[in-house]
């Protein structure tokens, strides 16, 4: 979705009639996997925003001007789940020398400007859909259980219409509705509000994302599935060879999904590999292999950005460094850090 050469009037007329949540520029509106892969890259037309460990291995969100090419540091600290909405970078955070799993709500101005702490709470997952901010919010990181919340775009207004979620608070809004995994891992969807909830598929999940206007989900067994919106016309896309797989998402046409192996502690990351498959099921090819304590991937502008997080040993703590190649994994380099 393109904001640029737009008024401010005409990008929240924009806004109030999506459907769905907020996309970055350079993804179709119908393919929202970002939005529940930590989108740590966003575009808004005129900005990109993202986060990674400087070269002295301290955490901060960098802005880059795009007509300009000039970077700057906006927030001393790791933050995700961006978007940008009227004139305000919204992103869950913390503040500090580490990335410490605090995770709670900041927006500030598009420049950098106006810092402000909107809510204190564990939130993440946080994404836009209409004049509303959706996210999830538990306890601490070690909770097994969160909700979904909605609140307005200035933090008021908070108000639970999910209880009960999966830890891992994965929802967002697809033509209207609310989709989710309950503490189960059963999928649902719901009116926005929360209301009328039902089941829509009965395989156990462990994570879903939408891609080309279609439920795509990683099943308990590591099969990799494709249904329509209301859970009918279940089509296999990679069957398991009992290889395990973390984290899926999706970019037109084409599938990512991560495969891992051992832990190494002197890095303190496990070893894994990032595939491209067509949602057809052809054409599994591995692009990229690294290690990392957890698995991050957001794919835009022709573009696979992936945010490597290990133990550095010469700064002595986990540092993430957040890189981009192509989609067949050539061209690979760190972003400015």
């Amino acid at each position: 979705m393109l904001f640029t050469g737009c008024s401010k009037e005409e990008v929240k007329k924009t806004i109030d009639e999506l459907q769905s949540s907020l996309v970055s520029q350079g993804v179709e509106e119908d393919d929202l996997g970002n939005i529940v892969n930590g989108q740590y890259f966003f575009d808004d037309g005129d900005n990109q925003y993202y986060s990674s460990f400087d070269t002295n291995g301290n955490p901060h969100i960098y802005l880059k001007d795009k007509s300009t090419g000039n970077i700057k540091t906006i927030f001393d600290g790791f933050g995700w789940s961006f978007a940008v909405n009227d004139g305000w970078l919204y992103f869950s955070g913390n503040a500090g020398t580490s990335i410490d799993a605090t995770y709670t709500l900041y927006r500030c101005k598009t420049d950098g400007s106006d810092l402000e702490h909107l809510i204190d709470k564990y939130t993440v997952n946080m994404n836009f859909y209409n004049d509303w901010l959706y996210y999830s919010r538990k306890a601490d990181y070690d909770s097994q259980i969160s909700s979904i919340y909605r609140a307005s775009l200035d933090g008021s207004n908070e108000e639970e219409i999910v209880s009960g979620v999966s830890a891992n608070g994965l929802s967002v809004v697809f033509n209207n509705k609310l989709y989710y995994m309950d503490s189960n891992n059963y999928m649902y969807r719901a009116n926005v509000d929360g209301t009328n909830k039902e089941q829509i598929l009965s395989d156990k999940i462990d994570q879903f994302i939408i891609g080309k206007g279609r439920i795509i989900y990683l099943d308990q067994s590591d099969n990799i599935k494709s249904c329509k919106e209301d859970g009918t016309d279940i089509k296999t896309i990679r069957a398991s060879d009992g290889t395990d797989i973390n984290r899926i998402n999706s970019y037109d046409n084409i599938l990512t999904y991560v495969t891992y192996g051992e832990f190494d502690y002197s890095t303190y990351s496990w070893d894994y590999s990032i595939y491209t498959i067509s949602i057809d099921g052809l054409n599994d090819l591995k692009v990229y292999d690294s290690y990392s304590y957890g698995f991050y991937v957001n794919i835009l502008n022709d573009k696979i950005y992936v945010l490597d997080y290990y133990q550095d040993s010469s700064f002595n703590k986990l540092i993430a460094i957040t890189r981009n190649m192509n989609l067949d994994g050539s061209n690979l380099q760190d972003l400015y850090r």
